[in-house]
């Protein structure tokens, strides 16, 4: 092989390493950005009660740390100090709605034929907990 060819190969070679290591240096920063994106958290944030409420039996007092997601409304500006604002549970169309910017809530349904009550937050060593209790509708569709 003459020297141009294999100057010309190893150019070629350079040039792949420096495409790859660009490409994966923004697939990693996407990846973190989203990692810390409030649409992510209010998805995972509103399926995971939702889940909690789906298996909940009567009088069954949920509690879930959420302070990440309380960090992530605080830097997009929402107000954290009624937990209710950012968590949301809405027995006529049986959802969870969570709110951690100021584009909207992502609301996840649950199942159960239950209202939610006493919901409320505290803070602990772990960060902020959202507590509320699952209550079971009786016949007459009221609350026991």
């Amino acid at each position: 092989m003459s020297e141009s060819s294999e100057q010309s190969i190893l150019t070629g070679e350079v040039v792949f390493i420096i495409l790859a290591v660009l490409f994966a240096s923004s697939v990693f920063l996407h990846l973190y950005n989203s990692s810390n994106d409030s649409s992510v958290w209010e998805d995972f944030y509103s399926k995971q009660i939702s889940t909690f409420v789906n298996s909940g039996v009567d009088g069954q007092e949920i509690s879930i740390n959420v302070q990440k997601g309380v960090s992530i409304a605080n830097r997009n500006d929402i107000d954290t100090s009624i937990i209710q604002s950012l968590f949301r549970f809405d027995s006529l169309t049986k959802e969870v709605c969570v709110q951690l910017d100021k584009v909207g809530p992502t609301c996840y349904p649950y199942f159960n034929e239950v209202v939610i009550s006493h919901v409320d937050s505290k803070v602990i060593d772990e960060g902020m907990i959202l507590t509320f209790r699952i209550n079971k509708l009786n016949n007459g569709g009221d609350n026991e």
